[in-house]
């Protein structure tokens, strides 16, 4: 069933979510069923937990990641949650025993949290370029740097993000 675009008049189907004459969009863009997005409350959480917000957030939102992606990306996302939960398992019982060794699981730690950061922005941008057909960035010097926290930095400004994608590299200041 066609109907007429609001912005443009131009004919379109019901069910699209953008105007392909216009480019307006008819729904906000946004990401579902994502939980804790507020960048403050995550990084006051995390300074709470002493860091250990960042792995329970990331266990809270497995299932929305996988909503989002595809069965091969799901596969390398489960893989890694293994292994950070097998790290911080060993880092826990080795804190007490071995010093020096705990240092280098912190090192490898923060490895394999780079990588599953950059899993979870790659899983976020394909997902939006197969729903909105817009292709957008991010800034690789903050996503190591922050690690989790710029990954809800980047949930949270989505809508931003996919209304301009040109400025999506760079940080956004949430509405």
């Amino acid at each position: 069933m066609k109907t007429s675009c609001p912005y443009c008049g131009a004919d379109i189907d019901n069910d699209i979510e953008q105007c392909p004459n216009c480019n307006e969009y008819f729904k906000e863009p946004y990401l579902k069923n994502f939980k804790c997005t507020s960048i403050w409350l995550f990084f006051i959480m995390d300074a709470l937990l002493s860091g250990f917000f960042t792995f329970i957030w990331i266990l809270m939102n497995k299932n929305a990641f996988k909503n989002i992606s595809n069965r091969f990306l799901n596969k390398k996302m489960d893989t890694l949650y293994r292994w950070i939960f097998l790290n911080l398992c060993v880092m826990l019982i080795c804190a007490f025993f071995i010093p020096l060794f705990t240092i280098i699981l912190y090192v490898v730690n923060f490895v394999l949290f780079v990588m599953l950061s950059d899993l979870m922005i790659l899983i976020i941008q394909r997902y939006t370029k197969k729903k909105y057909k817009v292709e957008i960035t991010h800034n690789s010097i903050f996503e190591i740097l922050f690690r989790t926290l710029y990954v809800v930095h980047y949930i949270e400004t989505y809508k931003l993000r996919v209304l301009y994608p040109k400025k999506s590299n760079f940080l956004f200041v949430p509405d």
